[in-house]
């Protein structure tokens, strides 16, 4: 059974305990500022004439191409001078949530390394794609990017919006996550088996919290078919109004980064019941993978630059050399850690992120929302 209606009186009451995260409704544009201190082959010969021009031609071309693309081992060998201003990285949610922390993150040490300003504008509302729909349609000029996760596929896979990664130029994924999880406060339930025990004993009796249309809603929606159990998914708003509600008794699950809610986890008053991966990740190894109760659902998290389409090249490439920088930090790595990140490159993000679609196109045919 799915509600809308009954949880804005109970959104009420749960309001003063909310945080803020990313969120569903259309908001103002809130914008920060992260600190910005001061910023540090030739052709092999042939012996016909002919032969040797078109091979000479040939290896000119590829290296040329290649010079285009390729990222040097540090920013600082790159041909361009941006950024010369403040930067700005949009962001579609509420501050607070996991995406707002890892731009921040983000701006953080690209203003560290560049000696310029990183600001953070975030622009909730429908699900990621008012954001996303207003930084590839700005000016292409490397001083506006979107950070985002896998909203970005997914909204294309719902048919939300039109596009997806393809419409961006890519500068750069230097995080992922591997602790999405389904989260309960233990009021019902405190296991995987006793959730499932009790939702089959007490149908639609189990509220699940979700910002309605998203990925989380979807992955509700595996949870209840690849289980066979009927809950009552209702739109909590935003993970922080969907926390303050569990915490209140007014909610009994969620999906949620171990990472957003980790305070509640160490004190015992949250618990996760399984992590959406399909193999044991070491930091979660006291939890069970979605996968071992036959549900199908498995994230593929990430947090990436994507600058509007036709950004100069020589900023691509030093946006990308930047995110490798920063994936390399000691300090960023201490940092992205305590959320719950994962350090380290993509490598081949259009690969990754083309087999990240072909997964959402499918959960989006298996479980639909209505």
């Amino acid at each position: 059974m799915k509600k809308m209606n009954l949880w804005a009186a109970l959104m009420i009451s749960a309001g003063l305990l909310a945080l803020s995260a990313c969120g569903q409704k259309t908001a103002a544009p809130q914008k920060t500022e992260a600190p910005a201190p001061q910023a540090a082959a030739t052709a092999a010969p042939e012996t016909a004439a002919s032969e040797k021009t078109e091979k000479s031609e040939t290896a000119e071309s590829e290296k040329t191409a290649k010079a285009e693309t390729a990222a040097p081992e540090t920013a600082a060998e790159l041909d361009t001078k941006w950024p010369e201003r403040a930067v700005s990285i949009i962001v579609g949610a509420n501050p607070g949530g996991g995406q707002d922390a890892s731009a921040r993150l983000y701006a953080k040490y690209l203003s560290k390394y560049t000696g310029q300003a990183f600001t953070v504008t975030n622009i909730s509302g429908g699900s990621g794609s008012i954001a996303s729909s207003q930084a590839k349609d700005s000016k292409p000029d490397g001083y506006t990017v979107l950070m985002s996760h896998e909203a970005l596929e997914n909204n294309k896979a719902s048919g939300t919006v039109d596009f997806d990664y393809t419409s961006f130029d890519i500068g750069g994924i230097g995080l992922t996550s591997k602790s999405q999880a389904l989260i309960t406060n233990g009021k019902k339930f405190k296991t995987m088996d006793e959730m499932i025990e009790y939702a089959k004993a007490n149908p639609g009796d189990i509220i699940a919290g979700t910002e309605w249309g998203g990925s989380s809603h979807q992955n509700l929606l595996s949870v209840e078919a690849c289980l066979g159990i009927d809950l009552d998914i209702v739109d909590g708003g935003t993970v922080g109004e969907r926390t303050a509600a569990m915490a209140g008794g007014h909610m009994d699950l969620q999906i949620a980064s171990i990472g957003n809610v980790a305070d509640y986890i160490k004190t015992g008053e949250f618990t996760a019941l399984i992590m959406f991966n399909d193999s044991v990740i070491d930091a979660y190894s006291e939890y069970p993978c979605s996968t071992d109760y036959g549900i199908d659902y498995v994230y593929d998290k990430f947090y990436g630059l994507f600058f509007p389409k036709g950004t100069d090249p020589a900023i691509l490439a030093k946006s990308n050399s930047l995110v490798a920088q920063m994936a390399a930090d000691p300090e960023f790595i201490a940092e992205a850690e305590a959320l719950e990140l994962i350090p380290g490159v993509i490598e081949d993000p259009e690969t990754y992120l083309d087999n990240a679609l072909a997964h959402l196109i499918e959960y989006n045919k298996k479980y639909v929302i209505q």
